[in-house]
């Protein structure tokens, strides 16, 4: 399988977040292993047919925060032996 990283800014019960979950369903019936990442707790955590890893991403108009989620996501895409760039 093909590894998929979904990443949503929002886990609150909106359109684009039930279409996140909806992907993350139906994805590996195309052979694709999707791997999701939250930056915020919320209830799309619930809707995932597994358990997501969450970032605190806080508020991105502060450049620390900014830099620190930006970080930790190219870290969690070179994990799963991608380049974060392309």
């Amino acid at each position: 399988m093909t590894a998929v990283l979904l990443v949503s800014p929002s886990a609150k019960p909106a359109g684009s977040e039930r279409c996140v979950a909806s992907l993350a369903r139906h994805l590996p019936s195309f052979g694709f292993e999707p791997h999701t990442v939250l930056l915020e707790h919320g209830p799309l955590e619930g809707w995932l047919p597994s358990p997501p890893t969450v970032i605190d991403a806080g508020r991105f108009r502060e450049l620390a925060t900014t830099v620190r989620t930006l970080r930790a996501l190219i870290e969690l895409t070179a994990a799963y032996g991608k380049d974060p760039i392309r």
